[in-house]
C-alpha cells in the first residue's frame, strides 16, 4: 500500500493470466530501473532523487492517515497533494498512454494507409478541388509568367490540376504508403520512449500539479473503514466518480466533474474525497472496480480465489477508454471530412433499395415476366417468327430475375433497321430521326431507344432481323453471340429504367445548364455502354475481343484526326469546324471505353491486363486516366438504383474536359452561362515555327477579309 517502508515488505501481486504471487514491495512491485532517469554521471540529483526525497516526506503523512481513526476528517491541502502526486507519477499513467500512442499510431496506419480513405480526407474526389490546391494554383499565378501565358481562367486551372492529382495519386500513393506505414511503425515502436520523455518532463516541472490540487481541495476529505476483508490497491492508486458509468481511473476522470475520489491506505483504510452533492459510497464494490481499473495489476494483503477471480478483468477500462478516445478522435476527423465508405453493390443488377415490407409484400413485389410485344418486318416468315419469339421469351423471363424489364415496350426484328428506326413511334417529339450507329466502326445492328406510352417512359428495342434467327440456330458460338447482342440491349432499357424510378423526371429533359449538356451528351454513351456490357459480359466473354479492336481503332483515330483538325483551325479560325471533328472522336473514346470497362468489370479482370490495350493508352497519355474513369463507372454501378441526384451522373462531365485537355481544348462556363473553349497556341507551337506557316496563316486570313470585302461590294451594287 502506498507509503511502505520497510524494504523486506511483502504483498501479494496479481497481473492478470497467471497466478498471484508474493512479492517485495520495494523490488518487484512495478519496478522499473531507473524509471524516470538514468544515473547521473556527475553525481548531481536526478528526478528520481528527487521523488524519492518527496515521497520520504509524503509517506510520513501517509503513515499518519493510515494510524489515524476511522470516519476521521483529513485536512483537504495534505489529501489533494498527496492524491495529486500519487496518480501523476505512476507506471499505471505511463502503460495506458503507451498503450493509447500505439493504438493512435496503429489506427493512423489504418486510415492513411488506406487509398481510398486518404483520397476522402485530401477531398481529392470532390466536387471542387481542394483549397490547398487552389492556393497552390494562385500562387503559380502569382510567381509564375508562364501559368498566366495560358490565358486560363483560375477555376480552369484549378479542375486541371484536380483530375491530375485524381489521375496520379494512386501511383503515387503506392509509392509512398509503404514509406508511411514504416514511419508508423517507427513510432509505434518508439511510443513507449516517447511516453517517457513526455511523463518525466512533466515530473520535472512539478510533482503535484498546482491546478489538480486545487480542484481535489474543493472536495470534502475523510478515512473510511474497510467494510469486509480489505481494500486492493490498483496500480492506477485511485479511482473517480465523474458520470454515470461508475468509478474508473482517477486521471481518466474529468476533474471538473468529479464527485467521488477513492484511494486505499491500507487493507483496512480508505482516503474518500466528496463533493458536497455526493453519496458516500458502497465499498463493497470497491475491489471489482479497482481491479477492472488496473491496467496491469493491483496488490492485495491476502490470496484468495475471488481476488484471482477479479485479476481476469484487469486493463477492461484502460483498454476501453484508449479504444473509445481513439475511436471517437478519429471518427471525429473523418466525419468533418465527410469521409465514408460507398455501400457495396450486390451482385443483382438494379437491386432496389431496402424497404420495410412485410414478407408477404416483399414477395409480391418479385419480379414477374414482362409484357410486352414481339415484331417482325420483312425477316421471317410465321414458323420462324413463332420460334423467335418463344425464344426472345425465354431469354426475358431469366434475365428479369437480374435486370428490371418490366419499362420494355417491344422488340421489332427487322429486315432495314434503318427503315424501322426511323418509322418508330417513340410518343414523343424528337429533336432529330433515329439513326443506327454510324458506320465510322462497324455496322450497328440493335438499338434501344427511349418511347413514351401513357405517360411511362419505356424502352422499344429495334434489332436486325439475322439476330433472331441466331437466336433459333444450332451453332452455338452464333447463338451465344446473338444471345449476348439481346442481352446488351435489355440492359440498356433495364439502365433506363432504374435511372427513371431512382430519378423520375432526368430522362428525356433539355438540359437548363448549356454547360453541363453540351458536356455530358458526349459521356452519357459511355454510362450506358459500361452498364450493359457489364451486365452481359458472363453471357459471352468473347464479346471483349470486337470492343478491344474498336477501342484500339478510337484511339488511334482520336490521337491522329484532333491534332490535325486543329492545326488546321490555326489557319481557319473556325472553332466549330474544328469541334465538328473533335467532339465525335472525344465522344467515340469515352464510348468504348466504358463499354470495355463494362466488360472487363464484369468478367472481374483488368484492362491493363491487356498488353496491347496498356501499350495504346499510354501513348495516347491516358493510363492513368482510364482507371480513374473506372473507378467512377464502376461507382455509379454500385450505386444503381440509389442515387439520389443526377449530379452523379454529371461528375462524369469532368472526363470529357479531361479528354479535351488532352488535345488541346479548354472549356469552360462564362459567368452569363456561355460556353468558351479556349485552344492555347502553345500546343501546336513545334508546327507554327518558321515562316512558312506564318505565311500561310496570314494568307488564310487576308483570303477571309477580301471574301467579306467582295461580298460587302456586291451587295452595294445590287
Amino acid at each position: 500500500m502506498p507509503g511502505g517502508s520497510k524494504r523486506d515488505s511483502k504483498t501479494w501481486l496479481y497481473e492478470r493470466g497467471t497466478e498471484p504471487r508474493l512479492a517485495l514491495i520495494k523490488t518487484d512491485v512495478g519496478v522499473e530501473a531507473h524509471f524516470y532517469s538514468e544515473l547521473s554521471p556527475d553525481g548531481t540529483p536526478t528526478l528520481d532523487d528527487k521523488i524519492t526525497e518527496y515521497e520520504d516526506a509524503a509517506a510520513q503523512r501517509l503513515q499518519l492517515l493510515k494510524g489515524g481513526p476511522a470516519h476521521a476528517e483529513v485536512d483537504a491541502e495534505i489529501a489533494a497533494e498527496l492524491v495529486a502526486h500519487l496518480t501523476i507519477r505512476n507506471a499505471h499513467l505511463r502503460g495506458t498512454f503507451t498503450m493509447a500512442a500505439r493504438k493512435l499510431f496503429g489506427q493512423a496506419i489504418d486510415v492513411f494507409c488506406d487509398e481510398t480513405r486518404t483520397r476522402q480526407i485530401l477531398g481529392i474526389d470532390g466536387s471542387s478541388p481542394p483549397q490547398a490546391l487552389k492556393d497552390l494554383i494562385d500562387g503559380q499565378l502569382n510567381d509564375n509568367p508562364a501559368f498566366r501565358a495560358f490565358g486560363l481562367p483560375a477555376h480552369v486551372l484549378y479542375q486541371v490540376a484536380q483530375m491530375t492529382l485524381r489521375e496520379q495519386f494512386k501511383s503515387y500513393f503506392a509509392e509512398q504508403v509503404l514509406h508511411i506505414a514504416a514511419a508508423m511503425d517507427h513510432l509505434v515502436t518508439q511510443a513507449p520512449a516517447y511516453v517517457r520523455d513526455g511523463h518525466n518532463k512533466v515530473l520535472s516541472t512539478t510533482l503535484a500539479p498546482d491546478p489538480r490540487i486545487a480542484k481535489l481541495k474543493a472536495l470534502s476529505w475523510r478515512v473510511m473503514p474497510s467494510p469486509g476483508e480489505g481494500f486492493v490497491l490498483p496500480d492506477c492508486v485511485a479511482l473517480g466518480l465523474d458520470d454515470a458509468t461508475g468509478l474508473k481511473p482517477l486521471m481518466m476522470a474529468d476533474l471538473d466533474l468529479v464527485t467521488v475520489v477513492l484511494m486505499p491506505l491500507s487493507t483496512d483504510r480508505m482516503l474518500a474525497g466528496l463533493h458536497s452533492s455526493a453519496i458516500v459510497p458502497d465499498l463493497n464494490d470497491f475491489n471489482r472496480a479497482a481491479a477492472a481499473s488496473s491496467h496491469n495489476f493491483f496488490i492485495a494483503a491476502r490470496r484468495d480465489d475471488s481476488l484471482t477471480n477479479l485479476s481476469q478483468v484487469i486493463g477492461g477500462v484502460s483498454t476501453e477508454f484508449v479504444r473509445s478516445t481513439i475511436g471517437s478522435v478519429f471518427g471525429e476527423f473523418l466525419a468533418s471530412r465527410a469521409v465514408s465508405h460507398d455501400p457495396n453493390g450486390s451482385d443483382a443488377i438494379g437491386e432496389r433499395p431496402k424497404t420495410d415490407l412485410p414478407d408477404a409484400e416483399r414477395h409480391e413485389a418479385s419480379p414477374v415476366a414482362p409484357t410486352y410485344t414481339i415484331e417482325f418486318h420483312s425477316c421471317a416468315n410465321e414458323a420462324t417468327r413463332d420460334k423467335i419469339a418463344a425464344t426472345v421469351r425465354v431469354i426475358t423471363d431469366s434475365l428479369v430475375q437480374m435486370m428490371p424489364l418490366d419499362r420494355l415496350d417491344g422488340i421489332t426484328f427487322s429486315h432495314d433497321i434503318a427503315v424501322s428506326l426511323r418509322d418508330l413511334d417513340r410518343g414523343f417529339e424528337a429533336s432529330a430521326p433515329l439513326q443506327p450507329t454510324r458506320e465510322d466502326y462497324g455496322t450497328g445492328v440493335a438499338m434501344a431507344p427511349l418511347v413514351v406510352r401513357n405517360g411511362v417512359i419505356k424502352s422499344h428495342i429495334v434489332i436486325q432481323g439475322e439476330i433472331g434467327h441466331g437466336l433459333i440456330s444450332d451453332d452455338e458460338a452464333l447463338w451465344r453471340l446473338c444471345l449476348h447482342t439481346v442481352a446488351r440491349q435489355l440492359a440498356f432499357a433495364a439502365s433506363a429504367q432504374i435511372l427513371d424510378e431512382a430519378l423520375p423526371g432526368v430522362l428525356l429533359r433539355k438540359f437548363d445548364e448549356r454547360f453541363d449538356g453540351f458536356l455530358y451528351g458526349t459521356v452519357h454513351s459511355a454510362w450506358t455502354g459500361y452498364f450493359s456490357s457489364r451486365a452481359s459480359a458472363a453471357l459471352y466473354p468473347e464479346a471483349g475481343d470486337a470492343q478491344r479492336e474498336l477501342l484500339l481503332s478510337v484511339l488511334h483515330r482520336a490521337a491522329n484526326d484532333i491534332p490535325a483538325a486543329r492545326l488546321a483551325y490555326r489557319f481557319h479560325g473556325n472553332l466549330d469546324q474544328f469541334l465538328d471533328v473533335a467532339m465525335p472522336r472525344i465522344g467515340d473514346v469515352l464510348q468504348f471505353c466504358g463499354t470495355v470497362l463494362g466488360h472487363y468489370d464484369g468478367l472481374e479482370k483488368s484492362i491493363l491486363d491487356d498488353s496491347v490495350v496498356l501499350a495504346a493508352l499510354e501513348r495516347s497519355g491516358l493510363r492513368d486516366w482510364i482507371t480513374l474513369f473506372d473507378t467512377d463507372l464502376s461507382r455509379l454501378w454500385d450505386r444503381r438504383g440509389n442515387w439520389v441526384s443526377f449530379d452523379e451522373f454529371l461528375a462524369l462531365n469532368r472526363h470529357v474536359e479531361r479528354l479535351l485537355w488532352q488535345f488541346g481544348l479548354f472549356p469552360w462556363r462564362t459567368e452569363d452561362g456561355r460556353i468558351s473553349i479556349s485552344v492555347p497556341l502553345g500546343t501546336d507551337m513545334d508546327k507554327l515555327v518558321g515562316w512558312r506557316p506564318r505565311l500561310r496563316l496570314i494568307r488564310t486570313r487576308l483570303a477571309g477579309r477580301i471574301k467579306r470585302l467582295s461580298t460587302r461590294i456586291a451587295v452595294g451594287l445590287r
